[in-house]
């Protein structure tokens, strides 16, 4: 959330304190974009976790190891390959969602509207 605040922070500073134009919306639609390409790559990452995880288990069983097996699943745990990633994932996810949702509220608010939900939203987030 440090960068969604920075941004509406700044945005604040720059469009309702000093009187100038602020870049808030582009810079919110920018760090959507750069949130949802973090999202895809962690989830391509927990997809690759899996798949390695069950051709691993897949090969192990056919071998009957039993410590071969036990330290892949304990690699696989270690590496968070489930719960880790999953929370980066939440994580990401959330910090998506907060961002579309500014960004739907201050679309097409008016101006002096606009100041009073994005300080209202720095007060929350701070």
């Amino acid at each position: 959330m440090s960068k969604l605040l920075s941004i509406l922070k700044e945005g604040d500073e720059k469009l309702y304190l000093q009187g100038g134009e602020s870049h808030m919306e582009e810079q919110l639609a920018s760090h959507r974009q750069r949130l949802f390409v973090s999202f895809l790559i962690m989830f391509v990452v927990l997809i690759l976790l899996i798949v390695i995880g069950v051709i691993g288990i897949w090969h192990l069983m056919d071998c009957a190891n039993a410590d071969q097996l036990k330290a892949l699943l304990g690699a696989l745990g270690l590496a968070g390959g489930s719960g880790g990633v999953v929370e980066v994932l939440r994580r990401i996810w959330v910090q998506w969602s907060y961002t579309s949702l500014v960004l739907g509220l201050i679309a097409d608010a008016p101006k002096s509207l606009k100041a009073e939900i994005v300080r209202e939203l720095i007060k929350k987030l701070d």
